[in-house]
């Protein structure tokens, strides 16, 4: 706790976990727990889960590394020497009841060094509140969408050492769309040397959700959606659909980041898989 928080003050935020391949869906559990908890008040960890292994050059000067490992696997290899790492090992994977156990403490420690209270997420509820609205009034408000392509070009023009990137992604989830989306998290980062985060929707809202809207105004979000209404479905009780509900939630988030003068865009995609592969391959050609 106290090496998360120490690095933190010096600028380095962005807290990177890189795990052996078994572990990697302790990263989820770990994301959520810590932009929930530090995320507030105008400063936070940004937990990087899930990022491509990246090249020297490509790792911004905000980073510091957690690699968690389990023995009998080959870990990840970090070369950045330079960098502020601690290395975690597990014998065997009984021992993950332990690492929850260490990672609450640890951030509740860390929150402390932040002068942050861990235990409570006041930001979570502006976007349910927009979200409500929108459903309410049976229309969603003419906020202006951009293309991927517009999107992306403003990333570039916007970067700088501070901030990062998140993907928020209310699109069917899929281990082709995921591996879709890392193609263009390296890419972004081997543009701009910024850390990405990302997540589907609407799930994130209760992880990094709170660190968005609470935690360092560093941030340049993408909420991408798709206009498909193909297997859409009344939700019991309810005077509205699935898709109108998606959307909402999606909307709700931009006006809750809007409304707080951040930098959050909406993103229609038609063919969200060869749409971000093409991106991805266009903006990885234009590197640095």
């Amino acid at each position: 706790g106290r090496f998360l928080a120490q690095n933190a003050s010096t600028g380095r935020d962005k807290l990177t976990i890189i795990t052996s391949d078994s572990l990697k869906t302790l990263g989820t559990w770990l994301e959520q727990l810590i932009a929930e908890s530090t995320g507030k008040s105008g400063t936070g960890l940004v937990p990087v889960v899930g990022e491509p292994l990246l090249t020297d050059a490509e790792y911004g000067n905000d980073r510091q590394f957690v690699r968690i490992s389990l023995a009998s696997e080959e870990p990840h290899h970090l070369h950045q020497d330079f960098q502020p790492s601690y290395d975690i090992q597990l014998k065997e994977v009984a021992e993950i009841g332990a690492e929850f156990f260490r990672w609450e403490f640890a951030v509740a420690v860390a929150s402390v060094g932040l002068r942050v209270y861990p235990f409570d997420q006041p930001n979570v509820e502006s976007a349910k509140r927009y979200a409500r609205q929108v459903l309410d009034e049976d229309a969603a408000p003419d906020l202006e969408t951009i293309s991927l392509t517009d999107a992306l070009e403003h990333v570039v023009n916007s970067a700088s050492d501070a901030r990062y990137v998140a993907l928020c992604a209310f699109l069917p989830e899929s281990e082709e769309l995921t591996s879709t989306f890392a193609k263009l998290r390296h890419s972004i980062s081997r543009q701009t040397l910024m850390s990405t985060t990302f997540g589907y929707g609407p799930r994130y809202l209760h992880s990094t959700g709170q660190l968005h809207k609470g935690g360092r105004d560093s941030i340049i979000q993408l909420v991408l959606i798709q206009e498909d209404s193909d297997r859409d479905i009344t939700v019991p009780g309810a005077n509205y659909t699935l898709a109108q509900l998606n959307r909402a939630q999606a909307v709700g988030d931009v006006m809750a980041m809007r409304a707080l003068g951040r930098d959050s865009m909406v993103v229609v995609l038609n063919d969200p898989s060869a749409e971000i592969e093409t991106a991805a391959t266009s903006l990885g050609n234009n590197g640095r």
